[in-house]
């Protein structure tokens, strides 16, 4: 189990009043530190999203997660503007589209 799941996986395993915040302090110590594209920067991202929009993470949580993932990632992608950084966002927000089609079904059922 590399260390991004171990992370996620003791956040999964917190209360549901801890998770958002510490779902959000994951992210956000992710992208901090990570200037360059690189491909464990991606990684990480896709592996946050993988499991996000797993069945097992309730709704409501799951949708701000995702809220605070776009957030995140807008600001950093818009930051230090260069090809390799479009390319590597562009990239990431279409696997993002993808991996949260199945949710949106749900979201618009809870929200009905």
């Amino acid at each position: 189990m590399s260390d991004l799941s171990s992370k996620l996986t003791a956040i999964s395993a917190a209360s549901s009043k801890e998770k958002p915040a510490l779902y959000h302090s994951f992210l956000k110590d992710t992208l901090t530190p990570s200037t360059d594209p690189s491909a464990p920067l991606e990684n990480a991202l896709k592996e946050c999203l993988n499991h996000v929009c797993q069945e097992s993470i309730g709704l409501v949580i799951s949708r701000q997660l995702l809220q605070d993932f776009i957030e995140f990632f807008s600001t950093w992608s818009l930051e230090g503007q260069s090809p390799d950084r479009n390319e590597f966002a562009k990239k990431l927000w279409q696997y993002a589209i993808e991996k949260t089609q199945a949710r949106v079904v749900a979201f618009e059922e809870q929200v009905k």
